[in-house]
């Protein structure tokens, strides 16, 4: 190989580079300053005492700068909170005027402190910071008092493109409040069977935003004070409980740093409710324990949306109910529907028309409807539908408050114009409070319904077309058992408001486990 040719492929390798790195450079962007976040609001926690703010160069890189921090104006806040939707919006009924209220309001500039004015950048730097710290004491305390104050940062630079969205920061240091999971921690229902029972429970304490810096810790104890306004707002009466009902087993509560939930147990010791013979000392009564968060720490920690949890023991003494004397009437709906909403046809997940099946919703299962089905308008059906496609999810659960309170003789069920017969195992429960997975359920009756073959919806038809219910009711209805003596049947009176219908199985009338129920009702007595 030649000197020349050596030399010529040398030239040819260097050009190479240099067309290489000019392409590069060529593709990149130009450089751009602005703040490192995606969201222009910032809310770290107010406990922090402040934080350090990055302010980034991207693109190129070989550009320098010297970037100034300005505060924002309230003008220039207020756009960006009209911007963002931060505001909310009344009208007065009276002179229909439009008042608008901004969510933020720019901090008083003594009450923070910034390291820095300006950032320079040299051509290799990319990332700068500058600190900001605050006077907790203000901000938190502002918060408390619905006031939530912010600090509002701008950059300002003639010589380098600022990055879209990237030019403004509102800093919002965020108080954090601490609450228990719900307001009612728990209810409690004894019985005659629980005189020597001692119960512990489990109750959660959270934070609706971490406190990096420390631990939250604070202390409950029991306000007796909180009794009577309870009572007012749930139209109920209750009693301060006895001497040794309730009692902590943790009554401080830690929540490490960083973290958001804790938390704490208690005693109900039931036997205090009893005499010598086993018998309640005191019925129809209902006991409440307001728990409350006694001491803080910080001490500058807001209340959440449960600052008070409240413990209730009811004690009943409807065990055993005895049929009033006189004749049942019939109870039936329209019932509110408090659980299984969403078991029907139209939220199977198979369901590719959830707008037309939707219409066959547990709402028709207590609403003393009897339409027929209806192949043009789905609303004018008169029955439930349960999953259709997807296997039927059984035991299928159903809770309806009744509005009032009754004594309950038997339970029935309607079968629909369609797949009759296919339920027919069935487990009734009433319940005199409903506390969700706290209820007091008593059964009431369970077993098999009969089924007396197939009839025709029509034959209950008036002459003039209208619905005759006592013949529905002749042909259609079945009482929950059938018998309230055969193997695996129970009947019992009870006294409630609240009403659990569970469907315990299929009876396979066709290939499939699906079926329909036009009502479900009961008789009984008012009270």
């Amino acid at each position: 190989m030649t000197n020349k040719f050596i030399l010529a492929s040398i030239t040819l390798a260097a050009l190479t580079i240099c067309g290489c790195q000019h392409n590069l450079e060529h593709n990149m962007v130009p450089d751009k300053l602005g703040f490192s976040y995606t969201s222009q609001l910032q809310q770290p926690s107010v406990f922090n005492d402040g934080m350090e703010v990055a302010v980034i160069k991207s693109g190129k890189g070989n550009s320098s700068a010297t970037l100034r921090i300005e505060r924002l104006t309230e003008d220039e806040l207020k756009k960006w909170c009209m911007n963002n939707g931060a505001y909310t919006e009344t009208i007065n009924e009276e002179t229909k005027e439009k008042t608008i209220t901004l969510s933020y309001e720019l901090a008083p500039e003594i009450k923070y402190e910034v390291s820095e004015e300006e950032l320079s950048f040299a051509a290799s730097d990319i990332r700068k910071t500058f600190k900001v710290n605050w006077n907790t004491t203000f901000f938190a305390n502002s918060s408390k008092n619905n006031n939530e104050y912010v600090i509002g940062f701008k950059l300002v630079d003639s010589s380098i493109e600022l990055g879209e969205n990237r030019d403004t920061l509102i800093i919002h240091p965020a108080l954090s409040h601490i609450s228990f999971k719900d307001k009612d921690l728990k209810t409690v229902f004894p019985t005659s069977k629980d005189s020597e029972t001692i119960n512990e429970y489990e109750a959660e304490v959270n934070l609706d935003k971490a406190v990096p810096s420390e631990d939250v810790i604070v202390e409950l104890s029991v306000d007796n004070s909180y009794i009577e306004q309870e009572s007012l707002i749930k139209n109920k009466e209750y009693k301060e409980a006895p001497q040794g009902l309730f009692s902590f087993v943790n009554n401080t509560v830690t929540i490490k740093a960083g973290e958001t939930v804790s938390h704490f147990n208690y005693k109900i010791d039931l036997t205090v409710l009893y005499n010598e013979e086993g018998k309640f000392k005191e019925e129809n009564v209902n006991y409440m324990i307001p728990i409350v968060f006694s001491k803080k720490t910080p001490e500058l920690l807001g209340s959440g949306k449960a600052p008070i949890g409240y413990v209730v023991v009811m004690v009943l003494d409807d065990d055993v109910v005895i049929p009033p004397d006189g004749p049942t009437s019939l109870i039936h709906g329209p019932w509110e529907i408090l659980e299984g909403k969403d078991m029907h046809i139209g939220a199977d997940p198979l369901c590719t028309n959830p707008n037309w099946f939707g219409n066959y919703n547990p709402t028709k299962l207590v609403d003393w409807t009897f339409g027929f089905g209806n192949d043009n308008d789905a609303s004018k059906n008169g029955y439930w539908g349960s999953y259709f496609w997807t296997p039927v999810p059984f035991p299928m659960v159903f809770v309806f408050d009744t509005g009032a309170t009754y004594t309950f003789n038997r339970f029935y069920k309607v079968d629909a114009d369609t797949f009759q017969g296919q339920f027919r195992d069935f487990e009734v429960y009433v319940a005199n409070e409903y506390v969700g997975t706290d209820t007091n359920w008593k059964l009431a009756c369970k077993g098999k319904t009969d089924f007396k073959g197939w009839k025709d919806y029509k034959l209950t038809k008036n002459s003039d077309g209208t619905q005759d219910i006592d013949k529905v009711l002749e042909m259609f209805s079945y009482p929950i058992p059938a018998d309230i003596e055969a193997e695996g049947s129970e009947f019992n009176y009870t006294r409630g408001r609240y009403i659990k219908l569970v469907i315990t199985a299929s009876s396979k009338v066709s290939s499939k486990d699906c079926g329909y129920i036009m009502e479900f009702y009961a008789d009984g007595w008012s009270m």
